[in-house]
Formats: structure tokens, sequence, C-alpha cells
């Protein structure tokens, strides 16, 4: 029968608020379309995984020069075949199936000496031949970034991403790497910076981030609500320096009646600029947890944390990334709240020649769940892999190859474990 599930290519756009007015340049400065941590003053999360060989595509064809160009927005579509060896990211006897999709995005900017705003809508689907049943997955992604000046000394920042998944995304911090449920993520932030002195600026900022599974039992453990209110004071120390001081705190409301998790932290860092393509952005510091929970009771963890990331742009369409976070998430358990979680991603978006690019990413992320006796300790480790390249024809149409490797290794318990391929060939549109 027939799966219908709809892929989407996301594009992570971020203003980052760190040193607004003090160090422009010491912002994290994300290049375009890669995937990879969202850093700023606030929090560090993993931006929703793209389609791969999303990012090449989108590298070369970032000039606008589509049937309908005169247009006030971008418009972009793909159409792709391939075959997924895991369907359902089984343990034992994986489905595979061979799978035909087709997607597209709209995208528009403005700007002007005071506001800035981007949008992107995407969405797509795809069918898998194999699969039993007639089951129909919907996916949807709207982005959002404002940035607006109020005064000459007074800005305000507003990120928001709002996703409805059928599957698993790695690049999501708090989400869960086992296929459960279809579920909507959404991740809305506000930022307002002021600068205090030449060299002084402070940042107050609000996060809100919801993970909503439609299947009941999974969004009663595993579906919570997370907001982080924080305040970071920035020194710039030097001229290419900022140093950082940082408090959040951040309670989490889960699904489950009587589980809740209040965190509190306080972080140092800096905003490095080594030159107009090197950067670096880091927090580090302490992590104060407070957890109950109707089945284990109450506990307190007292946890370091860091989180960084390196970004190094090497030429017009080439720039690499190497992000590192180590603290609390939600463990996704009815007697488990948060589970300390180290992950590290590497993404590099290469363009060889105007017309040919590569695009490689690797990513890992060591899960540690603690548990109320008699349930046993156990570990998980996630690594993916993920190569793309992309030919471009003309202004109107690239050809696309890509592949990934997903595997899942558990350690104390058994049935998490799972490996998954998927290759494709395609093309995209420039519309």
């Amino acid at each position: 029968m027939i799966k219908v599930s709809f892929l989407l290519p996301v594009v992570w756009l971020s203003f980052g608020s760190v040193t607004l007015f003090a160090q422009n340049a010491a912002s994290a400065n994300q290049p375009a379309q890669m995937p990879g941590f969202k850093t700023d003053s606030g929090s560090v999360a993993l931006a929703p995984d793209s389609s791969e060989g999303e990012a090449v595509s989108s590298g070369l064809n970032k000039s606008k020069g589509g049937f309908f160009s005169n247009l006030p927005v971008d418009l972009t579509a793909t159409v792709r075949t391939g075959y997924d060896t895991n369907v359902y990211y089984a343990t034992t006897n994986p489905l595979g199936s061979m799978y035909s999709s087709v997607g597209g995005s709209m995208s528009h900017s403005f700007s002007n000496s005071r506001l800035q705003i981007k949008t992107l809508l995407g969405g797509g689907a795809s069918i898998y031949y194999s699969e039993p049943g007639n089951n129909m997955l919907y996916t949807g992604n709207f982005n959002l970034d404002l940035q607006y000046k109020l005064a000459p000394r007074l800005q305000l920042t507003f990120s928001n991403t709002t996703q409805y998944l059928p599957q698993p995304s790695y690049g999501l911090v708090g989400g869960n790497t086992q296929y459960n449920s279809a579920y909507i993520y959404e991740n809305a932030k506000i930022d307002l910076a002021v600068q205090i002195s030449p060299k002084f600026s402070a940042i107050t900022s609000y996060d809100f981030m919801e993970f909503y599974y439609l299947q009941q039992a999974a969004n009663s453990t595993q579906g919570y609500i997370q907001q982080t209110l924080s305040e970071s004071i920035q020194h710039l120390f030097l001229p290419k320096t900022t140093l950082v001081l940082e408090a959040r705190l951040s309670p989490t409301t889960y699904n489950t009646s009587g589980q809740y998790s209040v965190a509190s932290y306080l972080l140092v860092g800096v905003n490095q600029t080594f030159n107009p393509r090197l950067k670096f952005t880091m927090r580090t510091g302490g992590e104060y947890v407070t957890n109950q929970n109707p089945i284990s009771g109450a506990s307190t963890q007292i946890l370091p944390f860091w989180e960084s990331r390196l970004t190094y742009n090497f030429g017009p369409a080439s720039s690499l990334s190497w992000d590192a976070r180590f603290g609390t998430e939600s463990a996704g358990m009815a007697n488990t709240n948060m589970s300390p979680t180290f992950r590290t991603g590497f993404s590099i978006m290469h363009a060889l020649t105007a017309r040919i690019a590569l695009n490689m990413g690797l990513y890992y992320i060591n899960n540690r769940y603690q548990q109320q006796a008699p349930a046993a300790n156990y570990s998980k480790n996630t690594g993916e892999f993920t190569f793309g390249a992309m030919y471009k024809i003309n202004r109107y149409m690239s050809l696309e190859l890509g592949y990934s490797f997903s595997d899942v290794i558990s350690q104390g318990q058994s049935g998490l474990d799972y490996n998954r391929q998927t290759f494709y060939a395609g093309a995209a549109f420039a519309l």
C-alpha cells in the first residue's frame, strides 16, 4: 500500500542577538542553509534537519533567477526518488521501501533601516511503495525571523519555528530518536537588547519550546513545554573579544500529571571573532535541576553545562561549523524527568565550482538515563552521517544525489537499537 508523508526543505533563519551593538561581528553568523546548533544569548538548540542535499542546492541556487523571478517571493521545488532501508526505525525486521517525493518552499525577505523580516513556508509529499496500510502523514514548516531597532540603543529580536513532523529529527534538542508518532514542534524566542555603554550591553530573553505528539500514548510521556528566561551582561573586553555573564531559569511542564522540572543556570562565556570569516561562541558553567515525578518522587541534580559553536566561512558559498553541547534534556520517560546529554556536530558545505557543490554532516548524541530502582540505568548513542551533491544545469534547474546513515546503539536497555540508510536522486527547480 501507500504511505504519503510530507518532506520539506528547511532553512534555519536566525538573528544573532549576542553582542548586538558592542561587537556586531561577534554574533554567531550561521552560514546560510547549514543545519547546526542555534547559538545565542538564551539557549542552544539544534535546528530541524533539512533533507539530505538541501543545503547543497540552496547554496548554489540562492540567487533569484527562476520563472517567477518578478514576484516578491522566492519559490523552489524538488522532485526525488530513492530507497529507505528502515522506514519505521525498527530494531528487528526493518521494512525497506522505494519512495518518490515532491517538495517546495516559499520565502520572503524585507528590510529597511530599522526593520528586517524573513519568512519561510515549506512542504512536500513522499510515497513509500512497499509499506503496508494506507497511512497519510502530513508535515508543514513555517519560520519567521524579525529584528527591529526600537531606538539607537534598544533592539528587539523575535524568531519562531513551527513544524509538523512524522519522524524523529536528531537535530532537535529535547526530541526523541525513536519512531513513535507524528508531532508538532514549536520554538519561539524574543530578545530585548539594550546598549548600556560603549562597552557594556544587556540582553533579556524569553524562549518557549513545545513537543506535542499526536498519539496520546506517546504524548503522555514525551510531550512537554519548556520555557527559558535569561539575562545576559556582555562586556567588550577587546575589539574582537566579548565576555559574557549569563543567568537562566528554565521550568519544564510535562504532560504527565505531577511531573515537572526547574533548571537554573549560571554561565560565563565569550564571543570571539578571530577574523571576519572565523568566529567562536561559548557558554559554560553549572546547572542545578529540581525534579518532581509521581513515580520516583523529588530529586535534584548538579551538573556542568557547556555549549559552543565554531564557524568558518572559507568561500562565497563554502562554510563549515562545529558544535558541542552538554546539559540536561527531557528524558521522555514516566519515571525519569531529565537526561544528561552530550551532542556534537560537524557540517561542511563547499562549492567546488560555480556549478558543482557538496555538503556533509556528521553528528553524535549520547543520552544517559538514570532510573529509579528496580529499573536499571542505561545509555544510548546516536550517530548520523549525511552527504549530498548537486550539479547546477542552469539558473532554473539542478540535479541532486544524496545519502544518509543513522545508527542507534544502547547499553543496558534492549529494543532501542536500529540503523537506517537512505539514498536518493532528484532535481531542484528555482521557480
